[in-house]
């Protein structure tokens, strides 16, 4: 079978498994001595609709394809299911204006039971999560990206941000190159819409301004091209930490959240080569092992 399935052989009895969503078809072949002996066409049953639904009360339609006799719909605790039978109408259990959306699903089971096919929706308004430098020194861009379930397709965003020297409007987009000009401490906030509204806005807290970082992490060059050395003062931070033994587990990240480098050590000294990474900016994590957040530092690779 091609590679949307999968086969888990027996003896005269293998197990088949649709492994994409969706509905599709593939035809199983059986072979004695390398030559077919027999052919069977399996057809997967699939859920049509939407997968983004929102928390007004609205129905929304959903069929089904190639299923069995004696099947059933079931779905997550945040939705309702009205009739039966091929097509039915899902909406949610709760109105919610002004908060993030949520993750729920519809699905199809066997008369035994059993889950043959599950569509993942997202309900509501878009979510959001800020990734960025929580240390930046002052007369020098900062890179803010907004990241959200893919489902929940938000289509505006509205920055600002509040702290030293007052207040501040970014614009509206998910990619935000900030500039701060001015040592001190700093809150960014985010609010995302899209078809089902606006969120309340999402804040990444204390974003510390100087020229000097509190962490006591240096990393240089910066921007880098080809070995990226990363220094870390273990007096100042195992003050921070309280740790008598810090292990440092450094990590670095592309814009798109994707780890691209890691490392776990003792030592007060890394390096990485970067000389095969794209060009663009990137962000490296050092966890100390005690503290739940860790020291961000925007890295720019630049070939």
């Amino acid at each position: 079978m091609d590679s949307n399935w999968s086969i888990h052989p027996g003896n005269k009895e293998v197990t088949v498994t649709r492994t994409l969503s969706g509905s599709g078809s593939g035809t199983l072949k059986a072979f004695v001595n390398g030559t077919q002996v027999a052919s069977k066409t399996i057809n997967a049953c699939g859920i049509s609709g939407p997968t983004l639904i929102c928390n007004n009360g609205t129905p929304y339609s959903f069929s089904v394809t190639n299923v069995p006799a004696g099947f059933t719909w079931d779905k997550s605790s945040n939705l309702s299911i009205s009739g039966s039978g091929s097509s039915v109408t899902v909406s949610t259990t709760s109105i919610m204006y002004g908060h993030p959306g949520e993750a729920g699903w519809v699905s199809i089971k066997s008369s035994a039971g059993v889950e043959l096919v599950r569509r993942e929706i997202w309900i509501g308004a878009p979510d959001a999560y800020l990734s960025g430098p929580t240390w930046v020194p002052t007369n020098y861009p900062a890179y803010y990206q907004v990241y959200s379930t893919n489902l929940s397709a938000p289509t505006n965003w509205w920055w600002s941000v509040y702290g030293s020297g007052g207040y501040y409007m970014t614009g509206q987009d998910s990619y935000r190159e900030i500039t701060f000009y001015n040592e001190g401490s700093y809150d960014v906030y985010i609010t995302v819409a899209g078809g089902c509204g606006s969120s309340n806005s999402y804040y990444y807290d204390y974003i510390y301004v100087s020229n000097y970082s509190p962490s006591g992490i240096s990393t240089y060059p910066n921007p880098v091209s080809n070995i990226l050395t990363v220094e870390i003062d273990d007096q100042n931070t195992q003050r921070q930490s309280g740790a008598s033994d810090p292990n440092y587990d450094i990590r670095l990240y592309d814009s798109m959240g994707n780890p691209v480098r890691q490392t776990t050590t003792k030592s007060n000294s890394v390096q990485f080569n970067v000389s095969n990474l794209p060009n663009g900016i990137y962000y490296l994590h050092v966890y100390d092992g005690i503290n739940e957040k860790p020291d961000v530092t925007q890295i720019v690779v630049q070939h």
